[in-house]
């Protein structure tokens, strides 16, 4: 199990689908203490998300909205449970579905504040980021988490990429929406 770090639902305990490798405490506190200012009243996207745990940290922290998209029936199942344990079901949306799917026929344009990448490590090759681009309005950002073996792009269609860390095994990539 996981817990939310801070905000409304401080200290709830989150349950983990078996197979996922969720945020450590210390590379959400790290990841959250950077983005802080693009989450009060946000409307966020957490791709391949698992048991929730980024959306569900977001909306704690005072986002307005998240929606979930997950194709894992188990993950899915625990999900729901973690939002309700929350008492967060009302202010989100699960969908069960493969994430590029769902980027290549959501009618979400220019809807979210802050998109939360993170594909399981054996498919990040697979991923294309570049579909991203159209679901975030002009000031969001994308956090993509991804294994430090991989080397995110500088430039992804119109992100760009605004900053990086490393936390040993694991990389977060931060972009955002390159306007003209």
């Amino acid at each position: 199990m996981i817990r939310v770090i801070t905000g409304s639902a401080k200290g709830k305990l989150l349950r983990v689908p078996a197979g996922t490798r969720p945020l450590t405490d210390r590379i959400k506190t790290s990841l959250f203490d950077s983005i802080k200012d693009f989450i009060p009243g946000a409307n966020i996207l957490d791709l391949f998300a698992g048991s929730g745990a980024f959306g569900i940290e977001s909306l704690s922290r005072g986002a307005k909205y998240a929606e979930f998209v997950e194709i894992e029936y188990e993950a899915v199942k625990i999900l729901k449970e973690n939002l309700k344990n929350t008492k967060f079901s009302e202010k989100s949306k699960v969908i069960k579905m493969n994430v590029m799917s769902y980027l290549k026929t959501t009618e979400q344009k220019n809807f979210f504040d802050l998109i939360f990448f993170d594909p399981p490590f054996a498919k990040v090759y697979k991923a294309d980021l570049s579909l991203i681009q159209y679901l975030l309005v002009k000031k969001g950002i994308v956090v993509f988490h991804h294994p430090k073996n991989y080397r995110s792009p500088e430039e992804i269609g119109k992100l760009i990429k605004i900053a990086q860390k490393d936390y040993g095994e694991n990389i977060i990539s931060v972009y955002n929406l390159l306007v003209n």
